[in-house]
């Protein structure tokens, strides 16, 4: 099997574009996974409780999976649950603005950051 090869910046650049031209969320989710590393299955887990946006900080506790066609959510692939992605100016500025997104501009919003509760 061929081994992957990480986009060079000009394609993740125009993955990302191409992503926001299909949906906000969508955007945010390709944007995040790329600037942090983090991967699929602790994106799909990450809840606001654990980002503090202050301090640019992304705790990454928990990833979701699928088992026998049962989504869930389980300890990260170290199994460390602990690990924290530790952020920008930049990177707080944009969630912050996806977070009002979520609320629509009203202000709250439900623990799920991208609006699916996968739990």
């Amino acid at each position: 099997m061929p081994r992957e090869r990480a986009p060079s910046p000009a394609e993740a650049a125009r993955l990302v574009e191409k992503a926001f031209a299909l949906h906000e969320d969508w955007g945010t989710l390709v944007w995040l996974v790329m600037t942090t590393g983090i991967r699929r299955g602790e994106a799909c887990a990450l809840r606001w409780s654990r980002v503090d946006l202050d301090e640019g900080i992304i705790e990454i506790r928990r990833s979701y999976t699928k088992l026998r066609g049962v989504g869930q959510e389980k300890d990260t692939k170290t199994g460390s649950g602990c690990g924290a992605v530790w952020g920008t100016v930049s990177r707080s500025v944009f969630l912050a603005r996806h977070a009002g997104l979520r609320s629509g501009g009203m202000g709250t919003v439900s623990d799920d950051i991208w609006g699916c509760d996968s739990t």
